[in-house]
This record gives C-alpha cells, structure tokens and sequence, in this order.
C-alpha cells in the first residue's frame, strides 16, 4: 500500500484568510484617527503655552529694557524709541520712596502691559532702585 504524499499546488485555492477584512480596515483606520486627534490636542496645548512663554518673556524684556534706560540717565517721561514695542503693549512707570534700608533711594517699577494671541490680558512688573530720580 503506497502513502500519497498531498503536494500543494500553486493553482490550488487556500481555505483560510487572505489579505484584509473590512473589519481589519476599519480597526486600522480607527487607531490613525485616534493617533492623529491624539497628535492634534498636544500640538494646539504646546502652541498655547509657548505662545503665552513668548509674549511674557517680550513683555519682562521691554519693562527691563526701560529700567535700564532709566538707570542711564534718561528722564522719567520720556516714551520708549519708536518701533520697538508691538502695537498692543504699553509700559507704565511709578516712582514709590525707598524704605527700611533703602531710606534715601527710590524705587522705579515699569509695568509692561500686553495681550497674548488668544487675547488675554497679560502683565509684568520689574523693579529697581535709584540713588538719584530726576521726576518729569
């Protein structure tokens, strides 16, 4: 009695899976979209924050920036150069005697004042003191 041996044949149809199923597709297409909405959300929370890092870091730059210009010797009324501040940003100055251990100096803070891009209010203050100020 001979044994056949079962030689598959390349013409031959596989009973079994071949290639993608719907459900395949779909459980593929739901895992991008859940990774690109995923994706989205981080990107927009990172764009807010460095957008409000860099409208405070520009406001703290302009108030110093102004201190320092006070420190030189300019008056106390005198506006800011022309084109350095952006259009929505002031900067306010007030003048408060020293006390305690800085009796006999004054103290100059500048507030810059500004909005970020979603249009929310944003301030900074900084603060130095001056042996001698010439008031406007």
């Amino acid at each position: 009695m001979a044994i056949q041996q079962c030689i598959p044949s390349p013409h031959r149809c596989r009973m079994g899976r071949s290639g993608f199923t719907t459900i395949d597709m779909l459980a593929g297409l739901i895992l991008i979209v859940t990774a690109t909405g995923i994706l989205f959300e981080i990107s927009v929370g990172y764009l807010r924050v460095r957008n409000q890092f860099v409208c405070e870091r520009t406001l703290r730059l302009a108030a110093q920036s102004q201190l320092e210009r006070y420190r030189a010797g300019i008056r106390l009324d005198a506006p800011p150069p022309d084109a350095i501040l952006p259009p929505n940003m002031t900067l306010t100055t007030s003048l408060t005697p020293g006390t305690g251990p800085w009796e006999g100096m004054t103290r100059l803070s500048v507030t810059a004042s500004g909005e970020g891009l979603g249009g929310h209010p944003q301030s900074i203050t900084v603060s130095g003191y001056l042996a001698e100020v010439s008031a406007p």
